[in-house]
């Protein structure tokens, strides 16, 4: 997705779509933890969580991050390297 029309990166997010209930609200409160206390410059930026005007608890959450790259913890972690991978990051 995309918050701006500039032809960059600049206005990508990246939006997770949580469907479990107390998920998005645990998730959330841990990426706002990061990025108060953590060392924010090795995670994406969180930029927020929501649901949609009128939905009730329980219901589908959306939570947003900045895109900052296409490589996951998970391709890091398939790597012989890991964890020594991560250093460059």
């Amino acid at each position: 997705a995309k918050l701006s029309s500039a032809g960059d990166d600049s206005g990508r997010v990246v939006i997770k779509r949580l469907t479990e209930d107390g998920q998005g609200e645990i998730e959330a409160y841990f990426n706002r933890r990061i990025r108060r206390i953590g060392q924010p410059q090795h995670f994406a930026s969180f930029l927020g969580g929501s649901r949609r005007a009128g939905d009730m608890p329980g219901s589908d959450r959306l939570l947003v991050w900045r895109y900052e790259g296409g490589r996951t913890l998970e391709m890091f972690m398939q790597e012989p390297s890991f964890p020594l991978n991560l250093e460059d990051y």
